[in-house]
């Protein structure tokens, strides 16, 4: 069996603190400073606070644009609309919609609009155009619902390549 040599070899990180005058700010205090969006924020660093385990949110603190103040703000996870339309959601969605479209235009409505009596009978074929008209609105307001989705998504990418570009804050602990 060959031997290989075992080495230690010593990295080097920085720390960055956040500091009001001479005192560091701690996780407490910047629990408590004011939320702005992202618009809002020119931003000084990113901060972990893991208070909660699910917490999905990545954590900005810096200065308000407007006023100057010390805030906070947070770039939260968004709908990767990838696949959306297939899952319970858009299913969800596209249902939703049918149900309310049927709600606003009724068969009886759909009938009157074709100069046709509402108690005639008619054959299945005005059935099936009137659930096909339900079903290309329902896939109109999924496909407006997925562009927004991916709006948001490029939106939330654009923004995580700037935060994973901040310095991690080191915020200092109470004893």
């Amino acid at each position: 069996m060959a031997t290989t040599e075992a080495t230690v070899e010593v990295l080097t990180a920085e720390v960055r603190a956040l500091m009001v005058g001479s005192r560091q700010i701690t996780l407490s205090v910047f629990r408590q400073l004011d939320w702005v969006t992202w618009d809002d924020i020119l931003p000084m660093g990113r901060v972990n606070d893991n208070r909660d385990a699910d917490y999905q949110d990545r954590l900005l603190v810096g200065r308000d644009r407007g006023n100057g103040s010390l805030v906070r703000c947070n770039l939260n996870r968004v709908t990767d609309p990838r696949g959306w339309a297939q899952s319970a959601g858009g299913r969800d969605l596209q249902r939703r919609a049918i149900v309310g479209y049927k709600n606003v235009n009724t068969y009886a409505d759909y009938l009157r609009a074709l100069s046709l009596e509402p108690s005639s009978i008619h054959g299945s074929s005005l059935w099936a155009d009137y659930e096909n008209l339900a079903l290309a609105h329902a896939n109109e307001v999924v496909a407006r619902e997925i562009e927004e989705l991916t709006d948001n998504w490029n939106t939330y990418w654009a923004c995580r390549r700037v935060y994973d570009a901040l310095p991690l804050i080191v915020l200092a602990g109470l004893k």
